[in-house]
């Protein structure tokens, strides 16, 4: 049988700060495709695994290992299209690279919070004005040009020119947005910083702490150069002529910073009263 793509073994989500492998690691769909015999013949087409490899990590999840085998099949690789037509059936997101698959996994309740925040806050923005510049979530793909072959999962991006008819992926975003975690910093901070600036319509990428209120924006405009943002600050996204404030991105986010700030903000208030 022909491979398709390389199963990497281990825990690595978004935020979970014990692993620091790289590139994301695949574990969690194991229960569910030794359960499902058909699914499991359908998805060996896309996910390059013997059994022995699965039912050693299952035995591992079931005893609860903090730190899981990092099983690699590195000879194979697919096309743009066998990957997507594999995403259209599998329960997990994978990220694409030069031919090779990586899964993704969850992220945390403050992670959640602000992807939720911002987004909202952004598309509230953009139907005041009427405009047609669209929101996307995580669920939606970016593709990279064609000459480095990738597909991501940004958190949030800003689509004003829909240029292609695929309802899975957008290729021309005007804002992208990543919320850094442990696990995914030195990506988020290097390698898609980097891949990220090669599309030619992107013109902010938005990276937000989740454990602290700060955030960085950098813009084309000012060639790529990081602004820094805090609580109390305004943010203004030059791409689509809207001004967001950094308190209402981290609505609800329950970090050191978010709650003293309130605190203080509050206090200030009964003053005045």
């Amino acid at each position: 049988m022909n491979t398709s793509c390389r199963l990497d073994f281990g825990i690595h989500a978004k935020d979970t700060p014990e692993i620091n492998h790289q590139p994301p690691l695949l574990f969690q769909s194991v229960k569910q495709i030794l359960s499902v015999p058909n699914k499991a013949k359908k998805l060996n087409k896309y996910i390059d695994f013997s059994k022995k490899q699965v039912l050693s990590l299952w035995k591992h999840l079931k005893k609860g290992a903090n730190k899981m085998p990092l099983v690699k099949n590195t000879e194979t690789t697919i096309s743009e299209e066998e990957y997507l037509d594999g995403e259209l059936i599998s329960e997990l997101k994978h990220e694409y690279i030069d031919g090779h698959v990586y899964a993704m996994a969850g992220a945390s309740a403050k992670h959640n919070s602000i992807c939720m925040n911002i987004a909202n806050s952004i598309f509230n923005e953009l139907k005041k004005r009427g405009s047609s510049c669209r929101v996307f979530s995580s669920d939606m793909k970016i593709k990279i040009n064609d000459l480095i072959k990738s597909f991501f999962y940004p958190d949030v991006m800003v689509v004003c020119d829909i240029d292609n008819k695929d309802d899975y992926y957008q290729s021309s975003p005007v804002i992208i947005v990543e919320v850094l975690s442990k696990s995914t910093r030195k990506s988020d901070l290097s390698t898609k910083k980097l891949t990220y600036f090669t599309i030619p319509s992107l013109q902010e990428y938005v990276l937000i702490e989740q454990d602290l209120c700060e955030i960085n924006v950098f813009r084309k405009s000012d060639d790529w150069k990081p602004t820094i943002y805090f609580l109390g600050d305004e943010i203004s996204f030059e791409s689509i002529n809207s001004t967001i404030s950094v308190e209402d991105i981290y609505y609800q986010v329950d970090n050191e910073d978010s709650v003293n700030y309130l605190k203080e903000k509050k206090e200030k208030e009964e003053d005045i009263k």
